[in-house]
Formats: C-alpha cells, structure tokens, sequence
C-alpha cells in the first residue's frame, strides 16, 4: 500500500498567503492564533476557530485539528516564511542530534488529546532549533487523521519516517514518509 503524497492543504495556502500580505487585519488574526495556542484544548477562542472553520469539515474533530495547525503554524512563522519538505514529522524528527528525537517519539506515543499541543509544540522547537523544516499540509493531514480516529496510523508513519531507512532521493522512489521495498527473502 503506497500513501499517496498529501494534497495541498487550503488552510495552509491561507496562512501562506496572510504571512505574504502582511496586511494590518492578517497581522492581528496571525496574532490571535498565537494567543491561543496556550488555550488549547479545553478553552480555544471562539475568534479563532472562525478563522479556521472555512477551510475544514464541520466536525469537530477537523476544526480541532485545523486551529491546532493553524496555531502552530502562526507560531513558527511569523517572524520566517516557512519552506516545504516531503518530511512527515517523524522524518523531520531525525534532524535532532543524538537522541532528542527519540525522545520526542516516545512523547509523542503517549500524548492524548489533552496534551498533543504541548508536545507538537516542543517537537516543532526541536524542528526549529536544528534547522529542520516541516511540511505542514502534511502535518495538517497528519492531525485531521489523529484528530478523526486513526492516532496509530499517525503514528506508525512517524515512525517509519523516524526510524524507517533512508533513500538520498525521495521523489524517485515514492513519499519520504514510507520505508524502500526491499526484496523478501525465502528460507
């Protein structure tokens, strides 16, 4: 089974093109969706969901995954304009030296819904302070699954792509987030 490289995230085209503006009214919702990072989970800001409810489905699950992105995103960016990997989180987690990266894994394993936040939160700083991008229509698709069900499908993709081997050219042999076929060995 081949996971089809993730389409292009509306949501994220939108905090892009509100980054790039930079207008006076970007600025401020830009702003808000910082503010309420902190919030999340039990107490987002109403303001802030109405941001992020045109580019989601109507359930709850895909507007709590689609305002934590748009936070963290909001976060990480406003003062760089983010640049585009094929690395799902697990991937990108390797650019940590030693064994930060594992260790953010096993925080990310036993996150809930309650502390997932924090966790991207420490992940993404981790991410930043090594120079490792992130590819957030990914992360954003990434969520929507978790938030809708399938954690341990999030998971094991993070997984393959921080542990999984890994290929010096992705875009040749199929999504960076997905290990090399390897021929199976009879005995």
């Amino acid at each position: 089974m081949i996971d089809p490289a993730p389409p292009q995230s509306a949501l994220i085209r939108a905090l892009e093109h509100r980054h790039g503006r930079a207008l006076a009214v970007d600025t401020t919702d830009l702003a808000l969706l910082r503010r309420t990072l902190p919030q999340l989970p039990e107490h987002p800001d109403p303001r802030a969901i109405a941001l992020v409810a045109g580019y989601c489905g109507a359930s709850h699950q895909s507007q709590d995954a689609a305002l934590l992105v748009a936070c963290l995103w909001a976060t990480h960016h406003h003062r760089t304009a983010p640049r585009q990997t094929g690395w799902n989180l697990g991937r990108a987690l390797r650019a940590a030296p030693g064994t930060q990266g594992e260790r953010m894994w096993g925080r990310l394993c036993t996150a809930s819904e309650t502390t997932l936040p924090r966790v991207l939160v420490e992940s993404l700083a981790l991410l930043e302070l090594h120079g490792a991008p992130t590819d957030w229509h990914r992360l954003h698709r990434d969520l929507r699954s978790w938030y809708q069900g399938s954690r341990d499908a999030v998971l094991r993709r993070w997984c393959t792509g921080l542990f999984g081997p890994v290929r010096d050219n992705p875009s040749l042999s199929g999504p960076a987030d997905l290990p090399s076929l390897r021929p199976r060995e009879v005995s």
